[in-house]
């Protein structure tokens, strides 16, 4: 522990046991996630995130997943009542906060490891990269995978890193290749994808991607 007022080191340690490969403050200053790849003998089996009072950094709840499960990284969504879960085995969990529980079932985001993941500020969008140089954008109110675009133009496996992450635009790099940008924007992939097609969405293609809005036609009526 350190003091953020004299950057000294305090006397009292805390023993989490095992050696820990992620950790995050909530947006309320109240709790502590914390992921553990490698656990003492009698702590917790590998596949299970603690959330710790922030203040006695005693654990109030403990989120569990697979026993082969070990948590890469982790975020808390901005509203602080969710937290998302990226492992070894490249599946994404979300769970409430309050309760422990999953939200959905674990997604399959990545075929390799998961290296980063962000809640976008939309609060229900998590944006993850992995040593597969991949990157996913998952809804997580929906509990589904909207989408998996390449970090670079050469496909292949390497590590992938989020540059930045806002409302409109995920950029990440991977590897030595150059990185991408991509619009979140939902006019732009529309053109995008007018061109690709040559045709509208369908009503189920509408309801697939963009069920909280009325379905139009998606192609013949932009310029």
């Amino acid at each position: 522990m350190v003091d953020t007022a004299t950057w000294e080191t305090e006397e009292e340690r805390v023993v989490v046991g095992g050696a820990v490969q992620t950790l995050e403050g909530s947006p309320d200053g109240e709790l502590i996630a914390l992921g553990k790849t490698i656990p003492d003998v009698d702590e917790s089996p590998p596949g299970s995130v603690k959330l710790l009072d922030a203040e006695s950094l005693q654990a109030v709840r403990e989120l569990t997943m697979s026993a082969d499960d070990f948590p890469y990284d982790l975020s808390f969504s901005p509203d602080g009542e969710s937290v998302a879960v990226g492992v070894a085995t490249g599946l994404l969990y979300v769970f409430d906060v309050a309760t422990g529980r999953q939200v959905h079932g674990a997604a399959r985001v990545h075929h390799d490891f998961v290296q980063r993941i962000e809640w976008l500020p939309d609060g229900r969008t998590v944006v993850s990269t992995g040593a597969d140089g991949m990157v996913t954008l998952y809804d997580a109110e929906r509990g589904l995978v909207r989408a998996i675009m390449p970090a670079a133009s050469r496909r292949g496996p390497a590590h992938t890193y989020l540059l930045s992450w806002t409302e409109d635009t995920v950029s990440a790099v991977s590897g030595e290749e150059p990185g991408r940008s991509y619009p979140l924007e939902l006019e732009t992939w529309l053109d995008h994808a007018c061109e690709v097609a040559g045709r509208n969405l369908t009503r189920d293609e509408w309801s697939s991607y963009v069920p909280e809005r009325p379905y139009r036609r998606t192609c013949t009526d932009r310029a």
